[in-house]
């Protein structure tokens, strides 16, 4: 009896990779990994397979209609009922993992500024590179600017900033930008979520 034969009879609702060995049970389903895939059975002919290979109906299972196609099987599915079921044995290994996955990531969101320069900005910025230095060191002291510098050859610029406001805020009065040394400027949110410069950060 294949996968698909049971599909097609309505006992297995889905079916979803993972690794091999867990088992789940509750009224009117079982959950069992075979072959590195969840199987879903319902209904009175929810079968399958056990760890030897043999098909072992479930005690656990309800008496339901003749089996059908596999839509009649999602629709059964899908009848508002909650069932919490663990897919690791008590006391393994795998529900911390699990819950490590599920857990959320910590995110500090910060504003990116990044320039494009014109053409030979290397010589064209001298006249205003110390007055563009200087603002970008009253905004440090400001508690806005996180960082910044040119990129290497000297076809744009990178600055972080604790929000996007405050990086739209600098470009608007930068001395590149309104000298035309930048050519173009974007402003981007970045999600971050490692690094030991947060420490620092309010």
């Amino acid at each position: 009896c294949t996968m698909t034969d049971r599909i097609n009879r309505g006992t297995v609702g889905l079916g979803l990779p993972v690794a091999p060995g867990a088992v789940a049970r509750g009224r009117g389903f079982v959950l069992q990994v075979v072959s590195l895939c969840i199987v879903v059975a319902v209904g009175s002919g929810g079968a399958v397979p056990a760890a030897g290979g043999q098909i072992s109906p479930s005690a656990d299972l309800e008496a339901s209609s003749a089996p059908g196609p596999m839509m009649a099987a999602s629709r059964r599915l899908a009848a508002p009922r909650v069932v919490s079921a663990s897919l690791f044995p008590r006391g393994g290994g795998g529900r911390g993992a699990l819950a490590a996955m599920s857990t959320s990531v910590p995110v500090r969101p910060l504003g990116v500024l990044q320039y494009t320069y014109v053409d030979g900005a290397e010589k064209k910025r001298e006249p205003y590179r110390q007055a563009h230095i200087q603002y970008a060191k009253d905004a440090v002291a400001a508690g806005t600017l996180v960082l910044g510098g040119a990129f290497k050859p000297v076809e744009g610029g990178l600055l972080v900033f604790e929000d996007t406001d405050a990086a739209q805020a600098f470009a608007e009065q930068d001395p590149y930008v309104t000298n035309q040394i930048v050519s173009d400027y974007q402003v981007r949110e970045w999600s971050v979520v490692v690094g030991s410069v947060l420490k620092h950060l309010k």
